[in-house]
């Protein structure tokens, strides 16, 4: 499981292995994602191929702007949920 690989590289009782088991992306993320760039007009990917940009240049350039907004607000709701957290097990530790 993810405790015992982290067990096994040492970082489970780290600020590192915290991150980590944070850093993957729930299921409802993925899911939200998919949806953005399914509703991204695949005419801007065809028009970007006919231009000559590869895979990379596709996603970088055009795809992952036009969700900009979407990765932010993830980001700022995982943000406010570590908060949380660190606010609880502080105030567990202190009282």
């Amino acid at each position: 499981s993810e405790i015992e690989m982290m067990i096994r590289l040492g970082i489970y009782d780290t600020w590192i292995g915290f991150f980590a088991q944070k850093a993957y992306f729930i299921t409802i993320y993925y899911l939200i994602f998919q949806a953005a760039f399914k509703s991204l007009p695949y005419s801007l990917v065809e028009s970007a191929y006919l231009d000559g940009a590869n895979d990379y240049r596709v996603m970088f350039n055009i795809m992952l702007p036009l969700v900009k907004n979407l990765m932010l607000t993830i980001v700022l709701i995982l943000f406010i949920t570590f908060i949380i957290r660190v606010t609880k097990l502080y105030n567990i530790i202190t009282f």
